[in-house]
């Protein structure tokens, strides 16, 4: 087998780094010094065929491929960069994975490590004239509406928690969460017409790039009363839930997101997507995806307002191995839906972002 018929991956791309040539495959996470005679082994056949030894260790490193694997990777509509952006920055669960607490301790040790090296003014970054204060006491509340001060206090009381007391969680809270996040509303038709103007697209309480709602909703029901355990899928445009399927038999939540064992003791776990496809449809430029994180982000503070308003724990991730998860959810291998985002639920105990054996407060 020769370069001739094979291809170079699709998943590479080439860089200059101290005036070396390097190669990043950036779907497994490897990068590689290039030589002068495996460049040219990609560049020349004839000289390719002279040296199947270079040849073999491209092969090796998944850097040749036949062209059959190159065209069945994931398309892709938006450009090369938004890709190398999400595939880089995509996790990659390797083997067995890590045992529990291993990321919770080199967590804590990189913490303890950087923190005399805080970029100066990085909690008071102030620039201008000061022209008054804003704080909660220099703050008349008398003329506020209900509405503010209910708002101003479920602001206050929301924090991310990681201890948990295995509650169950009633199907009522949870059916308010979801439903105002995700159901899908109509648009003022009238006000619309009387401009001239129609809209295919509906609307939820959170704001949605060019009103696609691209991002969707899953349940992982863990411990919820009246729900049995189990995948859903929230269905916005009937502001039903579909049962996708079975939790499988001691499977390891914790594992799945990056070691963080906690996760056991949940009520819930929300986990947001992006259609990307929907973006694609629409928006052809990879300026896009940044909206896609911004829908994704909206829809995770309206989930976690709601469910501090029920006086419930939450917590927000994006620590995840991503082809673990989307395998869990039965996401198509297409890639034209990827999670971005997982929130936590717990019961109605006290938030805490410690869990008993840290020693480092986790700021976020």
């Amino acid at each position: 087998m020769t370069p001739k018929n094979l291809a170079l991956s699709p998943d590479v791309f080439f860089f200059i780094r101290d005036r070396q040539l390097c190669l990043w495959e950036y779907v497994r996470h490897e990068q590689y010094e290039v030589s002068a005679d495996h460049l040219k082994v990609l560049l020349d056949e004839a000289f390719a065929a002279t040296r199947p030894d270079l040849v073999k260790e491209l092969i090796d490193a998944n850097i040749l491929v036949e062209p059959a694997v190159a065209a069945s990777r994931t398309p892709w509509s938006w450009d090369v960069l938004a890709r190398i952006f999400h595939m880089g920055t995509s996790a990659v669960m390797t083997q067995g994975g890590l045992p529990d607490d291993i990321q919770d301790q080199a967590y804590l040790e990189y913490t303890a490590a950087i923190a005399d090296s805080v970029p100066p003014d990085a909690f008071d970054y102030r620039r201008g004239e000061a022209v008054g204060s804003f704080s909660p006491s220099a703050r008349a509340s008398s003329a506020r509406p209900p509405d503010v001060e209910a708002l101003i206090r479920i602001l206050s009381q929301r924090k991310s928690s990681r201890v948990y007391e295995k509650e169950p969680l009633a199907l009522s809270e949870l059916s308010d969460i979801l439903s105002e996040t995700f159901r899908y509303r109509p648009h003022d038709v009238a006000a619309l017409e009387a401009r001239g103007l129609a809209t295919f697209t509906s609307r939820r309480s959170s704001p949605a790039g060019g009103s696609l709602q691209s991002c969707e909703g899953y349940l992982l029901a863990l411990n919820v009363a009246g729900l049995d355990r189990g995948i859903y899928h929230y269905w916005s445009s009937r502001d039903e839930l579909g049962r996708l399927n079975d939790l499988p038999a001691g499977y390891d939540l914790g594992a799945c997101l990056w070691q963080q064992d906690f996760v056991k003791d949940l009520s819930a776990l929300i986990v947001l997507t992006c259609r990307f496809d929907k973006m694609w449809w629409k928006y052809h430029h990879s300026r896009a995806y940044r909206v896609a994180l911004l829908d994704c982000g909206h829809l995770s503070q309206t989930i976690q307002l709601l469910a501090t308003a029920h006086k419930l724990q939450t917590w927000v991730s994006g620590a995840f191995y991503d082809t673990e998860l989307c395998r869990l959810l039965s996401l198509t291998s297409d890639g034209s839906e990827q999670p971005l985002l997982v929130v936590g639920i717990g019961g109605h105990g006290a938030a805490s972002s410690l869990k008993s054996h840290w020693k480092v407060l986790d700021a976020r």
